[in-house]
């Protein structure tokens, strides 16, 4: 039997109370991007390109885009949150168990004390995948 799936889908995470030192950026800006593309590809994703940002307080903005996909870090020391979004496609075939073991680890690095539970959003692009 076919099934569809959606064409992409969006999940955002805000993760509250995290673990001090996953929050300031451990070494330089290459070593921070190395880490996390090491997450995502651990997560069965392909990196096709990286941005990465570290403020003077150590806070970091991490961006990876990956093939049918992006993730996005933010960090903020200040508050001790983390937040982020995990966006992809299903164009080659069903990307959700991906995107969850990433959740997964973002959530096991950081340590969240408590999360803001945000439900995966479907984007709607005029179209839809037909999975066999």
């Amino acid at each position: 039997m076919d099934r569809v799936l959606p064409r992409s889908i969006l999940i955002p995470f805000c993760f509250r109370r995290c673990k001090p030192e996953s929050l300031v950026a451990q070494g330089s800006e290459d070593g921070l991007i190395q880490f996390f593309e090491r997450m995502v590809s651990g997560a069965g994703f392909v990196p096709v390109a990286r941005f990465v940002k570290i403020y003077d307080n150590g806070a970091y903005s991490a961006e990876i885009t990956l093939e049918e996909s992006k993730v996005a870090v933010y960090t903020w020391p200040e508050d001790g949150d983390a937040e982020g979004i995990i966006f992809f496609c299903n164009y080659s075939g069903n990307n959700m168990p991906k995107a969850t073991r990433l959740h997964a680890s973002l959530r096991e690095f950081f340590g969240p004390e408590d999360e803001d539970k945000l439900e995966p959003t479907v984007i709607c692009r005029g179209g839809r995948l037909l999975v066999r």
